[in-house]
């Protein structure tokens, strides 16, 4: 084989296996990069372009323009993230333990349908904890649209999803009993729950991070 020939079979090989992005995309993609501070060698590059374009491909679809869901995505800071890497940065949440098992969240299809307007304590549910008595409730409440949410915010490399969930818990309940919407600091629940045993940026509870502002005097 002449070298030539070899070369160019060779070349059209590397042709081949590269990637093939949709160049409609091309302005999105630097204007992504440039916002979110983005560099990559030329292999990265292709491999992170790839996982962001499948990405955005999805947010195109008819589905998700259309609301199809009651919801529409758009793409962020983690928007070349693969789902492992997303585990490992995102997923620290741990549910409640109680005793030897786990003490979860009460699903949608163990809540009857027809609660709005009950009292609490008409309610039963199959974790047996207590409930607050004498309090009207729906068995959905969209919070965002009745004011009682502000937006969701971005936690950064910081696993600690527990403090937004306890955080968002607490700004919505202030919202309801007293008109104001007041954004309260995740940065704070982190830094002074430890004594609660959170751990910061890494692992933590929802309930642990209440009974710190409860000592704290909140």
């Amino acid at each position: 084989m002449s070298p030539a020939l070899y070369l160019t079979i060779l070349f059209l090989g590397v042709a081949l296996a590269a990637p093939i992005f949709d160049s409609s995309f091309d302005a999105q993609w630097y204007k992504w990069k440039m916002k979110h501070r983005r560099t990559y060698n030329p292999r990265e590059e292709e491999q992170r372009r790839a996982i962001w374009e499948k990405k955005i491909t999805q947010l195109h679809s008819g589905e998700n323009l259309e609301e199809k869901h009651g919801f529409t995505m758009k793409i962020n800071t983690s928007g070349d993230a693969n789902t492992e890497e997303l585990n490992v940065l995102k997923n620290g949440f741990q549910n409640q333990k109680h005793g030897n098992g786990v003490l979860q969240e009460p699903q949608q299809n163990e809540i009857p349908r027809q609660t709005c307007g009950l009292e609490r304590e008409e309610l039963q549910f199959s974790s047996g904890r207590p409930e607050l008595r004498h309090v009207t409730c729906c068995w959905r409440v969209d919070t965002g649209s009745v004011g009682n949410s502000l937006s969701t915010p971005y936690q950064g490399l910081c696993d600690a999803c527990w403090a937004f969930r306890a955080s968002g818990s607490l700004e919505g309940q202030m919202s309801q009993e007293t008109g104001k919407l007041v954004s309260l600091s995740e940065q704070s629940l982190v830094a002074c729950s430890l004594p609660q045993h959170n751990q910061g940026c890494k692992v933590g509870l929802r309930h642990r991070a209440f009974q710190g502002v409860k000592r704290a005097g909140g």
